[in-house]
């Protein structure tokens, strides 16, 4: 079953590619041709480095869990 979606999957994969190609180029709404310009960028160069503020008053092993957490939580956006 799971490998039959995936064949799915990848058969849609040069539709969708052409279908964000067709969106791009379009300019009748051009926050639509930014954001799938910017999807492919993101996905084939990676995202922009993000800062991040952060105060805390939490004791070390409670960073550690928390971090922990959000790598967890995040580690799919790597991979996309």
């Amino acid at each position: 079953m799971k490998q039959a979606a995936e064949e799915r999957l990848r058969a849609l994969q040069h539709p969708a590619i052409d279908r964000i190609a067709k969106l791009i180029d379009q300019e009748q709404f051009p926050s639509v041709s930014y954001a799938a310009s910017k999807d492919v960028l993101d996905r084939t160069m990676g995202r922009a480095t993000e800062t991040l503020d952060v105060k805390h008053s939490a004791n070390e092993d409670q960073l550690i869990a928390i971090l922990d957490a959000w790598k967890l939580a995040h580690r799919n956006d790597s991979r996309s």
